[in-house]
């Protein structure tokens, strides 16, 4: 088994710390454990803004729900959806900001049979300069049937910045006596699932960085990011999905119409593509993934310098940052 080392902290957190013009002035961000430790709830000047659900009984592995910009317009579907004012598809696999595989080692954790389970005991959360809230947690890969798979790695960065928050995410999976085989399929990746009134068929608009525009034309393509966003209260607001370039294969994107976009850096673009192998790991050694999802807002006549935030978040990556190498405990 590979040496066990403490995963290095996010070098994200550099850039915004030290280009303080890259801040907020007025941010004033926290976060709180539910009472029951299964939920933390982050805040901002004590409004929630986020909640990231450790634990749940029907979606087996953590993501954020009930996504809201600096002025409370809630981006995500709400979590459950509503009926009768939200589409109520795919409830339980679009919870609101996620990571998730729908193959791994032939476990699904897309579809909540495998589970990403957290660390039993609460983990440390840390708040710097009132604009950065980090959490991290050391869990568990488990199959179906109960039986571990390998060992995970979750860390997010909470960032408040000028075009609204920034939550960078590491995931660092190592598989305990046998590799790790990532599946080819859509479901799989990072993903979000928009508000019902910011979908394209609510008269939203999936955007590209080189320019493509609608979900059709996007899906299937290789992007470095992809936006989803629309008009709200009179803002404009959306979420804008960033893969880091460092990630073990590029991005293609999976973009709905009805409000669910991926990016899925595990195979081609289709099962018929059939030009990469499938991405595996030997067992005991680690690999990193690493996303941000920039949750935006601003003046309806003004959209947010996506490429910008984009550039930031990319070289806050130190060059010898390594995927392997890291424990996932």
């Amino acid at each position: 088994m590979a040496a066990r080392r403490m995963l290095p902290r996010c070098c994200c957190l550099v850039w915004l710390i030290g280009a303080t013009a890259l801040h907020a002035a007025d941010a004033k961000l926290g976060a709180e454990f539910s009472h029951d430790g299964d939920e933390i709830v982050f805040t901002d000047h004590d409004r929630p803004i986020a909640r990231l659900v450790l634990r749940d009984k029907v979606v087996r592995r953590p993501y954020l729900a009930d996504v809201k910009t600096p002025g409370g317009i809630q981006v995500t579907r709400r979590h459950p959806p509503v009926v009768g004012e939200d589409a109520v598809d795919h409830d339980t696999m679009h919870p609101g900001v996620w990571f998730a595989l729908g193959d791994l080692n032939g476990e699904d954790f897309w579809r909540n049979k495998g589970e990403m389970r957290p660390a039993d005991k609460r983990q440390a959360m840390d708040v710097v300069e009132s604009a950065t809230v980090s959490f991290s947690d050391h869990g568990t890969l488990q199959r179906a049937d109960g039986r571990t798979l390998g060992k995970q790695l979750i860390r997010i960065d909470l960032h408040r910045i000028p075009e609204g928050y920034l939550y960078a995410w590491e995931f660092v999976l190592q598989g305990d006596t046998e590799p790790l085989d990532f599946g080819v399929q859509e479901e799989m990746g990072f993903g979000a699932r928009m508000a019902t009134p910011l979908t394209e068929k609510a008269g939203g608009i999936a955007t590209s960085a080189d320019g493509r525009t609608g979900a059709k034309k996007i899906w299937g393509t290789r992007d470095r990011w992809c936006d989803y966003s629309g008009t709200l209260e009179g803002k404009q607001v959306g979420i804008t999905l960033m893969p880091h370039p460092s990630n073990p294969r590029p991005t293609w994107w999976h973009t709905r119409d009805y409000g669910v976009f991926v990016a899925n850096g595990f195979g081609p673009r289709s099962v018929d593509e059939g030009a990469e192998p499938r991405l595996k790991v030997p067992a005991g050694e680690t690999i990193m993934f690493r996303y941000a999802a920039l949750v935006h807002e601003s003046d309806a006549a003004k959209k947010p310098d996506l490429e910008r935030v984009y550039q930031h978040y990319v070289s806050s990556v130190a060059p010898d940052d390594k995927r392997r190498g890291a424990s996932a405990k």
